[in-house]
């Protein structure tokens, strides 16, 4: 990093190999939710619901792996927990314009409460929403809008194929800070980011 980070945000990435051994126990998957339920929302209005399933519930777990696309199945089977995300679009009767905006910090939350306990998050819009929908009975005025499989690192990655096991070797990489942070008009570089 270029600057001085938390370690919890320094470690987060989001991995495709999981520990197909290894459960998340019940007070620890508690505390993740926790986090997310102590987000911050527009209006106090926690727009977001949760969907769970555990590896250990073989049939719920099945029922939501049927949701993701064919190319997250294939590693994300061996996660210890899936979740879809869902937001309210209208709470209280009114448009909430913000509420993918607060589900997203919700979720924030929950990566880095799993990481501090060594459990990692990988979040995906590589899902089906209508499939999900359909499947878990979300009513109208909800929208299915993200999946995340949580789960511990597994060191061997036999299980996953070539390609995977390539992008888990990859370098992580970010765009420069001064191609995302603008100042006084669109693309006009900030000042303050060079030395002062």
């Amino acid at each position: 990093t270029d600057s001085a980070l938390h370690d919890l945000i320094q470690r987060r990435w989001s991995p495709l190999g999981f520990d197909r051994e290894r459960s998340i126990e019940r007070t620890a998957l508690m505390s993740i939710l926790e986090a997310g339920r102590w987000a911050a929302s527009s209006y106090n209005l926690q727009p977001w619901r949760f969907i769970v399933a555990r590896r250990q519930e073989a049939a719920e777990f099945q029922k939501m792996l049927s949701v993701l696309k064919e190319g997250n199945q294939t590693w994300a089977q061996h996660a210890a927990a899936l979740m879809i995300g869902v937001i309210e679009e209208a709470p209280e009767g009114r448009a909430n314009r913000h509420a993918s905006h607060d589900l997203g910090q919700a979720l924030a939350q929950m990566v880095l409460q799993a990481l501090d306990q060594r459990i990692y998050a990988h979040q995906m819009g590589g899902f089906f929403p209508e499939k999900a929908r359909a499947v878990y009975k979300i009513p109208a005025g909800y929208t299915p809008f993200t999946a995340l499989a949580l789960g511990y690192r597994s060191r061997d990655l036999s299980h996953l194929s070539a390609a995977h096991r390539q992008r888990e070797a990859a370098v992580r990489q970010r765009q420069p800070l001064h191609e995302m942070i603008y100042q006084g008009a669109w693309a006009q570089s900030a000042g303050f980011l060079e030395s002062d």
